[in-house]
This record gives C-alpha cells, sequence and structure tokens, in this order.
C-alpha cells in the first residue's frame, strides 16, 4: 500500500511552489493589515487635529485662531501628539491586536554591547542627519525658500520639563510599541531581518519628512537588531530615549549658550569690548566645547565599532522565523498590497506638506 496515497499525495503538484505561494500570499495579508493600521493612525490623528483647528477658527475667528496656532506651545503641542497617542493609538491597536504572533523568550543585553550599538546608532544618525540636511538644502535652493523643520523648531519653541515628557519619555515609549515590539512580533515570523528593514523604513516614513526619514530609518535598523535579539523593548525604549535626550533636551539646554557665545563674539569682533562678561564667555565656551568633544567621540567611535563589528561578522540576527520567503518575494508582499500602497501614499503626501508648506 502506498503511504503517499494516506496524505492524499498528488505526484503531479509541486507542493514547495503551493507553499511558498501561500506563504507568501500570508505575508502580504499580515503586512497589509499593520500597515493599514498604521495609515488609519495617521489619518485619523490628522482628521481630528484638522477637525479641531476649524471648529477653534470657527470659533474665534481666523485671525485670532492664527494667533493662537502660531504663539501658544501648548496649543501646537496638543493638536501635533494628542490626537495621535489618544485616539490614533488606540485605534491602531485594535486593528492590528489579533493578528497571529511570533514571540521567542526574552534575552538580555551585555551592557558593553548595549553602548556599542548605542553609539553605532548615534554614528548612524550623524549619517543620516547629514543626508536629509544636504537634501533639504538641495530641495531649498531649487525652491527659492528655506524647507522648514517643523518639529525641530517646535522643540526649540518649547519649554524643557514639556520637552523631557514628550520627546525624552512618551514619544520613545509609543514609537518602540509601534516599530518595534507589535510589528516585529507580528511580522517577524517572516523573516527576522525582513521585519527589521520594515520596521526601520516605516520608522523612517512615519516621520513624514525628508530632515527626519534618513537618520530615524538608520537609527531604525539599530534598534529593530536590538529588539529582534533580545526581545525585550525596554532596551530598544532606553536607547531611544538616550538618543531623544541628547538630540533635544540637552541640545535646547545649549541653545540659548550658544546664542549668548555667538553675540559675545561678533561683539569681539567688532571691537565692542563694553559690558562684556568674560567670564559668561568662558563658560560658555567651555560647556560648548565639551559637548562638542562628547558628540563627535561618540560618532567616530559608533563608525569604528561599525567597521568592527562588519570585518568580524558580529551582527548576528537570530533565526526566529516561521516562514522561509526570498527576498524577492518578501519584497513584492511588503510593497504590493493595499495597506502598504495606502501608507506609502500618506506619508509621501506627509513629505510633500513639509517641503510646500
Amino acid at each position: 500500500m502506498n503511504d503517499y496515497n494516506d496524505y492524499n499525495y498528488n505526484p503531479d503538484i509541486d507542493y514547495y511552489t503551493v507553499y511558498t505561494n501561500n506563504s507568501a500570499k500570508d505575508a502580504s495579508r499580515a503586512v497589509s493589515r499593520y500597515a493599514l493600521a498604521l495609515f488609519l493612525y495617521l489619518l485619523i490623528s490628522n482628521v481630528i487635529a484638522i477637525g479641531v483647528e476649524v471648529i477653534i477658527i470657527l470659533a474665534m475667528g481666523a485671525e485670532a485662531a492664527g494667533r493662537l496656532f502660531a504663539e501658544n506651545i501648548y496649543i501646537q503641542w496638543l493638536l501635533g501628539v494628542g490626537p495621535m497617542y489618544l485616539i490614533g493609538f488606540p485605534v491602531f491597536y485594535l486593528i492590528i491586536k489579533n493578528m497571529k504572533t511570533f514571540i521567542p523568550k526574552k534575552t538580555k543585553l551585555d551592557y558593553k554591547e548595549f553602548i556599542a550599538l548605542f553609539a553605532i546608532g548615534e554614528a548612524l544618525m550623524f549619517v543620516g542627519n547629514t543626508i536629509g540636511t544636504t537634501l533639504n538644502s538641495f530641495i531649498s535652493s531649487l525652491l527659492g525658500h528655506e524647507v522648514q523643520n517643523s518639529t525641530a523648531d517646535l522643540i526649540e519653541k518649547s519649554p524643557l520639563w514639556l520637552i523631557f515628557i514628550i520627546v525624552v519619555v512618551i514619544g520613545p515609549i509609543i514609537e518602540e510599541l509601534l516599530f518595534r515590539k507589535l510589528l516585529i512580533d507580528r511580522l517577524g515570523r517572516f523573516g527576522a531581518r525582513f521585519a527589521i528593514i520594515l520596521s526601520a523604513i516605516g520608522f523612517g516614513l512615519f516621520h513624514g519628512n525628508f530632515y527626519q526619514f534618513f537618520y530615524a530609518t538608520l537609527l531604525g535598523l539599530v534598534l529593530g537588531y536590538v529588539y529582534v535579539n533580545t526581545r525585550d523593548v525596554k532596551y530598544t525604549v532606553i536607547m531611544h530615549m538616550l538618543v531623544n535626550f541628547l538630540g533635544s533636551f540637552v541640545s535646547i539646554l545649549l541653545i540659548s549658550r550658544l546664542d549668548e557665545f555667538e553675540k559675545i563674539t561678533e561683539a569681539l569682533e567688532a571691537g565692542i569690548l563694553e559690558n562684556i562678561d568674560m567670564t559668561a564667555f568662558m563658560q560658555n565656551l567651555m560647556v560648548i566645547a565639551s559637548y562638542s568633544i562628547v558628540q563627535y567621540t561618540i560618532w567616530f567611535s559608533g563608525l569604528a565599532v561599525l567597521v568592527t563589528y562588519f570585518l568580524h561578522r558580529k551582527f548576528n540576527v537570530k533565526r526566529l522565523c516561521e516562514v522561509n520567503l526570498s527576498a524577492s518575494r518578501l519584497t513584492e508582499a511588503s510593497l504590493l498590497n493595499v495597506g502598504s500602497i495606502l501608507f506609502i501614499i500618506l506619508s509621501l503626501g506627509q513629505f510633500a506638506l513639509s517641503i510646500f508648506m
């Protein structure tokens, strides 16, 4: 008796091709659902923010409302992140919470490796920021006006306590849940590297402008690598918090010192020596120089560690996938679905708005 017949085996069917096609469809559906959740997260948040703005304009009048939006930092933050965190995120989670997950056991990350990966992340952010700034300068020259970095402008005008709460604490927690914990747990079964790349690109697009896209994407690769190899989101949250702390909170602390330093420098160059506090000048110089030395040390150390890791093949991504698909099939599954197309279109629309408005 043929054992194959017991399992309804048909020699005319290429079971490997059938398995691959079904797996590719499964991957496409999973990516589409997650991307659609991100699309609705952004869409609902923006619609609510615009709706609130319209209501305020109708209630106060266009001129008074314009002054309120321009001058009130708290209103700007409330409209910018309130709908996202309070409404968009719960809706997003309801859409993806029942998706199939693949969550291996957590592993610890040695503090030395944490520091090394943090330095790599900082170095890649420096590279990405240079690319983004250069591209925006080029776009600005083509348009004949400067493309504003609205996020950086808002942070620069905000009180430190508000920056700390939103940018250093809440933002990293929400974003690490969105793009590491929830995404990789649901899409990592199709391949760890696939999930890392997808989370990084999604993270970059999510920021909605060229200033942040490149450095966010490169940082996302490091954060995704950390999460895949530990499956513990606390490491990526802490790393993300440290990045934002240095990049926003500490930077804002230095801006006032830098402004004062530049004013005194201009006065000295002009030969105006009256009413110059040289003690304050030297203090500002020491603080700015110390921060610059620390920052450049982290960047160059990170680049050195990155090269060392590549040369010694230390980037070992855990094989956690349940489904084996080729890179071409995964790329197709990632892009050729409704959710991804909608999310990409909306993200590019935000890019366009950041340039032209």
